[in-house]
């Protein structure tokens, strides 16, 4: 069995707080020539060769009024659920346990590897940044609460 070790963490936001209803996140890859090296190599070999992307909600809090979150890379306006760039969702059960007293959150990781394999070819791909959107799969209740330390994305290496 294979365990993956972190090789670089290539894009990250600063804290975020969720508004509840559509909301697009534009993140920039960090600049430095060894990313750019490490992205260069994972498109070149893809996402089934020993190489991979992680993208980590980290530190999330918020109460339990908070519905499932379905996660869109690079979404253009008018392909508002292409499943090409579908990354996952979020169901953050027992959220407001978790926050209460200080507590840490909870965190959420996903494999994006094939997602950014199948976009980054794409017209509005850029080497800069990339977005993600965050759709509720229901409206939320008016006092839904939900705030993340960071997300960030990750390149990973056997």
């Amino acid at each position: 069995m294979s365990t993956y070790r972190i090789s670089q963490l290539i894009a990250s936001t600063d804290n975020f707080s969720w508004k509840g209803d559509v909301q697009t996140i534009v993140i920039d890859f960090v600049n430095h020539n060894d990313i750019d090296e490490s992205l260069s190599q994972f498109r070149s070999t893809g996402f089934n060769s020993g190489h991979s992307l992680s993208l980590l909600f980290e530190n999330m809090r918020g109460n339990d009024l908070v519905p499932v979150i379905d996660i869109y890379l690079n979404l253009d306006q008018e392909d508002k659920s292409e499943e090409k760039n579908y990354v996952g969702s979020m169901a953050l059960y027992g959220l407001g346990e978790s926050s209460a007293n200080d507590g840490a959150g909870q965190d959420r990781v996903f494999d994006v590897g094939e997602v950014f394999s199948q976009l980054h070819n794409q017209p509005n791909w850029s080497d800069s940044q990339f977005k993600l959107t965050l759709i509720p799969s229901r409206s939320p209740n008016k006092d839904a609460l939900l705030t993340i330390e960071r997300i960030a994305l990750y390149y990973y290496q056997l």
